[in-house]
């Protein structure tokens, strides 16, 4: 019986996702992030994939998955590796898609002076990407904060990049 359940309920979304077209793109971006820790601030790269895999009218449901490398100076970094859910909205008449979206993951963080730690992660995220090609957006901003492990792991960041849709 359990196993019916869990049958019927990946096929009722597997059905759906048949029946809307989904939305696969790629991204990258750079990111400046601001730590509590003697450097304050890191900048490197974010990228990653989401798939908006469930669409309501204007409202789009999905997954991304990202990493981040961001690097400070005296070779202290962090990195990160996380998935989790986004929402979307995309007016119909508007060339935006405002989105905000909750992830976890790994990140591991190297201080100098502290030493490397790897710890679990979640984070944050809102931002709006505008289209100017089709196919082709600006990711204008990206705002998040992260936590993990103690607060020399927690950051504020901002991005801005390139995002590419598939479909």
């Amino acid at each position: 019986m359990k196993f019916f359940r869990f049958a019927l309920a990946l096929a009722v979304p597997l059905s759906i996702c048949a029946a809307a077209r989904a939305q696969i793109a790629a991204y990258a971006a750079f990111t400046g992030a601001h730590y509590d820790t003697p450097d304050k601030f890191y900048g490197g790269g974010t990228f990653g994939i989401y798939d908006d895999f469930y669409k309501f009218g204007p409202l789009h449901l999905g997954a991304d998955v990202r990493g981040t490398k961001l690097s400070g100076s005296n070779h202290n970094s962090s990195t990160s590796v996380l998935a989790g859910f986004r929402a979307a909205v995309k007016p119909p008449v508007l060339p935006i898609k405002p989105y905000a979206e909750i992830l976890a993951g790994v990140a591991s963080t190297d201080i100098g002076a502290v030493g490397g730690s790897k710890h679990l992660s979640a984070e944050a995220n809102g931002g709006v990407d505008f289209t100017f090609l089709p196919h082709l957006d600006w990711r204008v901003v990206e705002l998040g904060g992260q936590i993990g492990g103690d607060k020399a792991n927690s950051n504020f960041h901002v991005s801005t990049g390139i995002v590419l849709r598939f479909f």
